[in-house]
Parts: structure tokens; sequence; C-alpha cells
């Protein structure tokens, strides 16, 4: 992250194809991210440290920033 920038709190509304990757982007850099989805097959992947679908390198970023609480 550039140093002159402050991590932020971040809620993202939707963890699917647009919305895990932006989640899983914003955490790697060092932001506190809060995701919600009403799918719970997304939420409970994420919290497992899985991607909930199939995008090149989202597994690791997913995994790289494991939840801090459920």
């Amino acid at each position: 992250m550039d140093s002159n920038i402050e991590p932020s709190r971040v809620a993202v509304l939707g963890l699917g194809y647009v919305g895990c990757v932006t989640a899983a982007c914003l955490a790697a850099t060092g932001h506190t991210v809060c995701g919600a989805d009403r799918d719970d097959h997304k939420v409970s992947s994420v919290l497992r440290g899985e991607a909930p679908f199939y995008e090149p390198g989202l597994e690791k970023l997913v995994r790289k920033t494991p939840p801090r609480g459920a």
C-alpha cells in the first residue's frame, strides 16, 4: 500500500464476480473489508479461505487475507 494512503474500513455488498475480487484486492492492500452476500455458499467459501468461483489468482488472494471473525 502507498505510504501516503491510510487503510480504510470498507463494506462490499455482494461477493460475486465483481464484489469478491474487489474485496480481496482491497484486503490484500491493507484495507479492512466486510463482505456480505445473501448467498450462504459465497460467504462460507470466503470464510474458509476459498474463492466461491474460479477467477485466476483469486483463491490465492482470498487465502492471503483470512477473515478476522465471523
